[in-house]
This record gives C-alpha cells, structure tokens and sequence, in this order.
C-alpha cells in the first residue's frame, strides 16, 4: 500500500506516521550516502510492506550527486511539482542535492500534518509558481484543532482547555 492510501486509512495515527517519515529519513540517508539522490519523493512513492515498513520506490528519475550519470536534458523539471523544491521546480539540475530529497520528505511531512499538500493549483505550471515563489501557510491554519499537531510542532503537551 502507497504511503498516499495509509495515511487516509483507519491504521493511520500520527505518532505512526512520524515513525514512518523518520525511517524513509533514514532510507534517504543510506541513498544519499551512497550518492543517489531521489529526486521524486511524495506518498505514492513511499509503500508500507505487509510488516509495516516503509520502502522508498520510483528510482527512476535518481540521479547521482556527482552527476557521473544523468540520463535527463538540463532544464528539464522532473519530479512532482507538489513536493518539488525550489531548485528543482526551476528546471536547474546543478543545485539538485540531497538536500532536495529531504524537502520533499519534508512536504510528505506537511501533507501528513495538515491533510493537504503543501502547494495546490489548477495545473503543474501553477503549481510550479506557487513552489517557486509562495511561502506555506501554517500547519495550524489547515487543522487547528487536529490532536496532537501542536504538541508534535511545539514538543509541549496540548492544552486540556479549549
């Protein structure tokens, strides 16, 4: 099952799905220190095996970090625009590191806390703007009232009191 289809079902829980963000860190880890770099991370690619773990998949537009091997064009953007970094979103293959994988992780993350994805539009190339030029709103303004958000963000204990 697609981290996509977990994350909407009845076994999804929060504290789950940061252990589950946190060994797909660790996964990127591995590959980045092994030079590869993923270039596509987002929930369809992230898949819960029937132990529960996560298993990162789509190597197929991976690139190596010392660029000895590229099989895409420069200035081709690749990748899914909604978990897109900057650098990627620009079409600049250079600036591409590891560091790329691991905003994207990071917009799984803002997908998981809020429920939505962290940029939206009515077509890639809007959406590929918003990446490029727009902040995020706050995790809170989409589930103020989510349990647990705000103590995962602030490490504090929700208040009891409304």
């Amino acid at each position: 099952i697609s981290l996509r289809d977990w994350i909407r079902s009845d076994d999804a829980s929060l504290p789950r799905s940061l252990e589950i963000v946190r060994e797909v860190a660790k996964a990127l880890a591995h590959a980045h220190e092994n030079g590869v770099i993923h270039r596509d991370i987002k929930p369809p690619n992230i898949l819960i095996d029937r132990k529960g773990q996560p298993r990162i998949a789509d190597f197929g537009i991976a690139r190596r970090d010392d660029a000895s091997w590229d099989l895409t064009r420069t200035g081709a953007i690749l990748g899914t625009p909604i978990y897109m970094p900057p650098e990627q979103a620009t079409g600049r293959l250079g600036p591409v590191s590891s560091r790329s994988d691991i905003y994207s992780l990071g917009a799984v993350l803002y997908e998981i806390l809020t429920g939505r994805p962290p940029f939206q539009g009515k077509n890639h190339h809007e959406i590929l703007e918003r990446v490029v030029a727009e902040l995020n709103s706050g995790v809170m303004f989409f589930r103020p009232h989510s349990p647990g958000v705000q103590s995962v963000l602030t490490g504090q204990r929700p208040n009891p009191q409304p």
